[in-house]
């Protein structure tokens, strides 16, 4: 059996060309790491180099050796990221999500539903999302769409409004709505991470100055004495109050409210029955999708 430390020496003499920046790499001497790669050709038992005075190079059979290497380098790290993640769903429900809001509204709701069980956050992309529901690092997803997926199933789950945040002396502090086109060009207070929210600003006001803040509490702190709008959303005023002396006005675009859909596999569907039939009652106003 040879040693996994092998063939990750193995890979990253490979990808580095010399054992020199390949030591470097690995944070190991030129000399250890040139035994380790006479060990590898014992194991092997036939020659994986090419070699020189002062030079080593993979010959044929070393670069498939490697090649072979870095897919079982990738396959111990999937078995171990679905071990470690069906673990974790014995005792952790992790729902990922394309924006923080439905995690605010819904994650509460969660909990309540399954009280033996520690509820997880995160926000990735929809292309994170899919493939980790189906390795088992989700066990419930949320999409801004119904997936084209027959491993899917999907069940809407709210909806979310973005709204801007204007001082009471602005010049557009009187209207019931704003569009972007109007804001485009504006300079606004954001919280980092807003998911989707990100690329649907920036293809509606490219020309918007953006300023990202790690925390609510830094965004109120310079609202409080500063010109600059900020942004809320429907769900966020719903559990954050405004800051004083400012008025909330919403979107009229078609692009500033997003529907979300929550996803299980299909195979899962059953395990979280009773947390769907808790959506369908809170969200009956649209139909629901498998």
């Amino acid at each position: 059996m040879i040693e996994t430390s092998l063939l990750e020496q193995l890979v990253a003499f490979h990808d580095y060309k010399t054992l020199s920046a390949a030591a470097e790499h690995l944070m190991t001497s030129q000399p250890a790491l040139s035994r380790s790669m006479r060990k590898l050709e014992e194991d092997f038992g036939v020659p994986l180099f090419e070699r020189s005075r002062n030079r080593l190079l993979l010959n044929e059979n070393g670069i498939l050796a490697a090649e072979c290497a870095r897919q079982v380098l990738h396959e111990q790290e999937t078995m171990i990221a679905r071990v470690r993640a069906l673990d974790r769903s014995r005792r952790t429900i992790a729902i990922g999500s394309v924006a923080p809001g439905p995690l605010t509204d819904l994650s509460p709701l969660l909990s309540s539903e399954y009280e033996d069980r520690t509820v997880s956050t995160e926000l990735r992309t929809k292309e994170e999302l899919i493939p980790m529901l189906k390795q088992g690092i989700f066990q419930l997803i949320i999409l801004r769409e119904v997936p084209a997926d027959d491993e899917i199933y999907a069940s809407p789950c709210g909806s979310e409004h973005l709204y801007v945040s204007l001082p009471e002396s602005h010049s557009l502090a009187f209207r019931k709505s704003v569009t972007f086109a109007e804001m485009d060009g504006t300079e606004f207070l954001q919280i980092s991470n807003v998911g989707i929210w990100e690329d649907i600003k920036k293809a509606a006001m490219p020309h918007a100055r953006i300023y990202l803040q790690k925390d609510n509490s830094a965004i109120k702190a310079i609202a409080a004495v500063s010109s600059m709008a900020t942004f809320k959303t429907d769900i966020s005023l719903r559990h954050y109050a405004p800051e004083p002396g400012r008025v909330i006005i919403p979107f009229s675009d078609e692009s500033a409210v997003v529907h979300f859909w929550c996803c299980c596999l299909k195979k899962d569907e059953r395990k979280f029955r009773g947390w769907f039939k808790t959506l369908e009652t809170k969200y009956p106003d649209r139909n629901r999708h498998d």
